[in-house]
């Protein structure tokens, strides 16, 4: 469609496609709600206002019936792994609660299978009505080093990959890096730059001095790792855009909102961003939209909340000339919502097409052929035994005093704390009178032999063990349990599923959740997917689990550099801040 079509439509001499009419229009430009409607032609806005002069014979119509008239939204961070989802189906999951762009990496797929599992996956998703704004991975470069590498991808294949056309830039300058001025990451964000491409930020727990020569660094950005409104605010005064986080693990929207509500920031400098988000979450709470409600309830005006969504976010990858408001010529994605403080989504148009309706997406997609390389990825030294959970007590002692991880509900910065558990026969073992239980992390990649081994508190396990091949950066197969039979036991049938999610209680397996591809992902429908994770969660919480997103969370103990303070990994237990292996035992 040639954009001089949209010509003859606007000027009522040829019919639109599509017409939107009867609505109350949301203008995020201005931040004004007034009556009017909107014309499509092929996948463009033609007008915008009172259109029914564009209405033919042909034309689909489509009643608003008094309903709000917004832009589709745009998610500005967002690992679409933790999903846990094939692509078809991920987008079948967030484009019925009104996500029409995406901003991504397949980090987590490229620490699998390097290049050619994102080219996979992100032509994947380029062939649904999802826009796709894709950004190199930094984290499947630098993984979990010094502390754990995969291999699967070098400075050259990031080189190449921010050539592609398809490519918007380089997905988070993680400040640590920039400030070591790692020859890398400097070289990256040079190139970055000298294209005229966007650098997404990642700045967890940098404030003052440290902040500002992050900054000096890495120029125009954003942050998505902010946890408080001061923060947000002291980063929004330098020029950083927010964006506030909500996902599985991290809830941080309503806490930094009050740099808006009480601080007084300037909101057109505020976006949304999720980070990661199982797949039941995605059904049944939401994506952007959930986070547009906690935001308004927070006290942010459902106009600005909808702008933060939207245009915001658009500028926020430079992409505003096509995308994230409603005006002639820009595309034609928007949505149909009952009132804008619930915001329920009752239609969804994507390149000028209804896509999902009443919360069901319409449109026709099929899944690919998935390649065998996606496939029996997870790859251990052995089958896993008890002894492999052993932590040593001090010789002859009956007890000892260990460094305990410290997991939050909502929160991915862990701190460190201590207990002191007895010994039995030499070895420490968990105590869920303190929710003191082991965890351990096995490297799969490529059958080292590799395992960590600590402890945690946060997770409220009774009994039994979990086990995941989920876990940022270096997706290693990790355990959490009460005791080393029930851990080995999870371990191991997770390993057989090819990756997975596995509930065990005894010598039960209670629940599984397999994802064969990349140990990741599961190809199968959205529905009968969600079904086999609420089957998990609801195992993990008969357990005593009361996390809400316990998989997710379970994925963050295991990320031991960019997000403190104590952290697992296959190497061992590392501080790290400090960047160094510490002994769990203390004596």
């Amino acid at each position: 469609m040639k954009r001089r079509e949209l010509i003859d439509v606007a000027l009522g001499k040829e019919p639109a496609d599509l017409v939107v009419r009867g609505g109350r229009l949301v203008d995020v430009h201005t931040a004004e709600i007034y009556p009017g409607g909107v014309a499509v032609k092929g996948d463009r806005i033609c007008a915008v206002g009172q259109v029914d002069y564009a209405i033919g014979p042909k034309t689909e119509v489509l009643d608003a019936g008094g309903r709000h008239i917004t832009p589709g939204l745009i998610e500005t961070h967002q690992h679409v792994a933790g999903s846990h989802l094939s692509m078809t189906e991920f987008v079948k999951a967030v484009m019925p609660h009104g996500t029409t762009a995406i901003a991504t990496d397949f980090y987590e797929i490229a620490v699998v299978s390097g290049v050619r599992g994102v080219r996979f996956c992100l032509d994947e998703l380029k062939r649904t009505p999802l826009k796709v704004l894709f950004v190199i991975p930094m984290p499947a470069l630098y993984q979990n080093d010094p502390f754990g590498h995969t291999g699967s991808l070098g400075l050259d294949d990031m080189k190449a990959m921010l050539q592609w056309p398809d490519c918007y830039g380089l997905n988070e300058a993680f400040a640590p890096r920039v400030l070591d001025k790692d020859p890398w990451m400097l070289e990256l964000l040079g190139l970055t730059w000298d294209m005229g491409k966007v650098v997404v930020g990642h700045a967890s727990e940098f404030r003052g001095e440290r902040l500002q020569a992050w900054l000096a660094a890495v120029g125009d950005t954003n942050d998505h790792e902010c946890v408080s409104a001061e923060e947000a605010l002291e980063k929004a005064r330098l020029g950083i855009r927010i964006l506030l986080r909500e996902g599985s693990a991290a809830a941080d929207v309503v806490r930094v909102s009050r740099a808006i509500t009480e601080l007084k920031a300037d909101p057109r400098r505020f976006a949304f961003c999720t980070d990661e988000e199982d797949p039941r979450r995605l059904v049944r709470v939401g994506h952007l939209d959930h986070k547009i409600r906690l935001a308004v309830d927070a006290g942010v005006d459902p106009v600005v909340a909808v702008q933060m969504a939207t245009i915001n976010a658009a500028e926020c990858y430079r992409v505003d000339r096509e995308l994230g408001s409603l005006a002639p010529g820009k595309v034609a994605d928007l949505l149909l919502v009952e009132d804008l403080k619930g915001f329920k989504v009752s239609h969804v148009v994507a390149n000028g097409r209804v896509v999902a309706r009443d919360g069901r997406f319409v449109a026709d997609l099929q899944p690919p052929s998935y390649p065998d390389f996606m496939y029996r990825t997870v790859r251990l030294a052995r089958p896993v035994r008890p002894e492999d959970f052993r932590i040593a007590a001090p010789p002859g002692a009956a007890q000892a005093r260990v460094r305990v991880i410290e997991a939050r509900e909502g929160d991915l910065i862990t701190s460190e704390g201590q207990a002191v558990l007895k010994a039995e026969g030499g070895w420490l073992e968990a105590d869920t009178g303190q929710d003191v239980l082991k965890i351990a992390v096995f490297e799969r990649h490529h059958a080292t032999g590799k395992v960590g081994r600590g402890f945690i508190r946060g997770f409220g396990l009774k009994r039994g063990a979990i086990a995941s091949t989920f876990n940022p950066h270096n997706e290693d197969l990790v355990v959490l349990g009460v005791t080393d039979r029930e851990m080995a036991l999870a371990a191991n049938r997770t390993a057989e599923l090819g990756g997975g999610f596995v509930v065990v209680e005894g010598d039960t397996v209670l629940a599984e959740f397999d994802l064969p591809q990349f140990g990741l992902l599961c190809p199968d429908p959205l529905d009968r997917a969600v079904a086999k994770l609420d089957a998990v969660y609801e195992a993990a919480k008969g357990l005593g689990c009361g996390l809400r997103g316990p998989f997710t969370s379970l994925g963050f103990m295991c990320l031991p550099v960019i997000i403190g303070n104590l952290k697992m990994c296959c190497e061992g237990l590392v501080n790290v801040w400090e960047s160094r292996l510490v002994d769990p035992v203390l004596g």
